[in-house]
This record gives structure tokens, sequence and C-alpha cells, in this order.
């Protein structure tokens, strides 16, 4: 395939098919592999997995900014692949917000005042560190389920987005939230909670995204597009 680089397309984030759709305007065939528990879209690319894909020759990382086993799994196989990201961009602080950065659940537990009632964008696998905290835990839920809630103070919160900086202003005030736990993935759609906390003068504990591999941050079509061209030539 002279001149037609091969992808590997990690997908997960909600900017998988924008991707896809970029590489194939720009004459780019691919695979995409979806991380385990991402919602899948149909693309224009065939979807595979690890252990049925020809090496290819650059791996484009779409997957969700705290999924690290998909990463990992993909660099543990092609540790010597050009690697780049595509995504959205961290949330940075202004000074109207009242941010705390950790590294992980564990230090957002530690940071958490005692008896606080927290409302928790973390996902359902951090129930089990959230356990340690002393006060009500609220655990935002995307998809509807019949689990029983596993703490003794708190309940599933079941929201579909888009969400509304109002609506979540609403539901933080019925909740009496005191402290706001969330991970930074970036972009428009997940920030109305934290415009929200930044209006109530609400405290958030944030953990930041994974370190990610070197490799540039594509952010447009025209950045994949030279990123294509180096590695056309590589190819040659």
């Amino acid at each position: 395939m002279k001149n037609v680089p091969k992808i590997v397309v990690l997908g997960g984030a909600s900017e998988t098919v924008r991707a896809v759709q970029w590489l194939k305007l720009a004459g780019i065939e691919g695979v995409l592999v979806w991380e385990k528990n991402a919602k899948r879209k149909k693309t224009k690319f065939p979807v595979g997995n690890f252990d049925d894909l020809p090496k290819p020759v650059a791996i484009l990382d779409v997957s969700h900014a705290f999924d690290e086993e998909t990463r990992a799994e993909a660099l543990a196989r092609w540790p010597k692949l050009p690697y780049a990201r595509f995504g959205k961009a961290p949330w940075l602080p202004t000074n109207e917000d009242i941010w705390t950065e950790v590294q992980n659940l564990n230090e957002a537990v530690a940071a958490l005042p005692e008896k606080t009632r927290v409302f928790a964008a973390t996902g359902i696998g951090s129930l089990k560190v959230l356990a340690q905290h002393d006060g009500a835990v609220f655990l935002r839920q995307l998809k509807q389920h019949n689990l029983e809630f596993p703490l003794p103070h708190g309940k599933f919160v079941f929201s579909r987005a888009p969400f509304s900086v109002a609506a979540e202003i609403t539901l933080f005030c019925e909740l009496e939230i005191d402290v706001l736990l969330a991970r930074n993935v970036g972009g428009i759609n997940s920030f109305p909670k934290l415009e929200a906390a930044r209006k109530m003068k609400l405290p958030v504990i944030l953990l930041r995204s994974p370190c990610l591999p070197e490799g540039p941050h594509l952010k447009s079509f025209t950045e994949i597009k030279d990123w294509i061209s180096t590695l056309r030539q590589s190819c040659d």
C-alpha cells in the first residue's frame, strides 16, 4: 500500500467518528479498535481487535482521555510506531474556579473535606475508592441500570446529555452538594457541571488526565493532513 498508510484508530471519545471521516477525506485506510465500554457508532472504517490486526504504520488515539487500558495495549504491541492524539484539550481553571487538581482517586478522596456531600462524575469503577469517604456520594450515571448503590449514604444519579448549566445548578441544589468530584476530560459537553460549580462557588476536586505517550496532539483536519503527509513520506 505504497503512499497509503494504514492506521489503527483507538476509538471511544466523542470525536471518534469525526476523526475517521477526516482520515477518509485525506485518503487514508485504517481499522478502528473500540475501547471495551465505548458507545460504538458506525464509521467508514472496519472494526477490529488487537488479536487480528496486521501491523499498521501508525496509531491515532481517539480513546477516552482516561482509557489507559486500550492505549497501553496498543503501545505494548507496537511500541515504535508513530503515535498521535486527537481529542479535546483538558480544561484550565480561571480565577473564579476553586479547583484542587489530583493525580488519582485516592488523592481525590483524601482531598475531600469530612462529611461533605459529593457529586461525583468519575464512573462506576470509582465506587470502591469513594467508599473511603465519610459523607454522602451521588454518582452520575449516563446509562440506566438496576444495580444497588453499594455505599451507605448517597445514590446513583441518572442523567443524559446534553447538560445545561441551569440544570446542573438545580440538581446540585436539590442534592445539597458541597463539593464536585470530576475527571478532566476536556471539551464543552461535560463542562456545564464545572461552570455550575463556578457560579455556586463550590470547590472542585479534579482528576488530571493521564499522561499521554510522546507524539503530536492534533486538533483540526489540517493538522491531521500534515501528520498524514509525514507518514506518507516515511512510507515512500
